[in-house]
């Protein structure tokens, strides 16, 4: 092995490195973003939901939000008493169809406003919780 192998070993060990590291940051993230909802919920009372977020309407069964920044990118994370299809057809109905629509871990997961706003739909015990996120 010479020194421009080894450089470009690396190098390659170096880029592996930063898509684990990534990796586990967005594992992470999405723990922290659990903890968060159900730390939510628990203390969060069922009558404190706005009827929009930054333009984004809830639906008037929406309860236990939290809204988690007042600025921009902000979180919202709500509770309804519905199916994840119902969640997904009350924005489809009031929104019209996202610009691009996926599900990732079992969450469904629609983009709007070239992926400004998102809009993710899990299934809760009693439910589904709804995660808004807008960016701009």
């Amino acid at each position: 092995m010479n020194f421009y192998s080894e450089v470009i070993l690396t190098e390659e060990s170096l880029a592996l490195s930063k898509i684990n590291a990534v990796a586990q940051l967005k594992i992470m993230f999405g723990i922290v973003l659990f903890l968060i909802a159900y730390s939510a919920k628990a203390n969060a009372s069922p009558a404190n939901c706005p009827t929009e977020f930054y333009q984004l309407p809830l639906p008037a069964s929406a309860n236990y939000c939290q809204i988690f920044d007042q600025e921009l990118p902000a979180t919202l994370t709500y509770f309804v008493n519905t199916s994840p299809s119902e969640a997904r057809n009350f924005y489809i109905n009031t929104l019209g169809e996202p610009d691009k629509e996926f599900t990732e871990k079992g969450r469904e997961v629609m983009l709007y406003k070239a992926g400004m706003q998102t809009i993710i739909i899990s299934t809760d015990k009693q439910g589904s919780q709804i995660d808004i996120l807008v960016q701009q």
